[in-house]
């Protein structure tokens, strides 16, 4: 039997809402390689991402050198609600050092690159062109 990744989404959708991530998380990924579909991932997270977008509700992925204070979060949520239909927006803070500084963020189909680590990496790629 085919197990489609909108049915894999639904349920894990389902899962978070009543029990937390960690736990929809732990159960899709053992039944996944329990039944050696592992490579399904990727296709049932753009599903999850699409049906919470069909419901107003987004997770944006912000990278950061260090973490995000109230204030700044509030200002990410209020910027991404205007940005879209979301009446629920997520914000999930990953920290890395590396980007130095600046946020990179990604949320629906859409990627902010605003790090200053990628404004360093532009202006290399522009003096060696020149």
């Amino acid at each position: 039997m085919k197990v489609a990744a909108k049915n894999l989404a639904e349920a894990t959708i389902e899962i978070l809402e009543k029990d937390g991530e960690k736990l929809a998380a732990k159960r899709l990924f053992d039944w996944l390689k329990k039944k050696s579909k592992l490579k399904l991932l990727p296709e049932i997270f753009s599903e999850i991402d699409r049906q919470l977008e069909a419901r107003g509700e987004v997770v944006a992925t912000v990278v950061s050198a260090r973490p995000l204070l109230t204030d700044e979060t509030d200002l990410l949520i209020s910027k991404i609600k205007a940005s879209g239909s979301y009446q629920k927006v997520e914000i999930k803070n990953v920290i890395d050092q590396q980007i130095i500084g600046g946020l990179k963020i990604t949320y629906a189909d859409r990627v902010i690159l605003g790090t200053i680590r990628n404004r360093l990496n532009e202006l290399k790629q522009n003096l060696l062109k020149s």
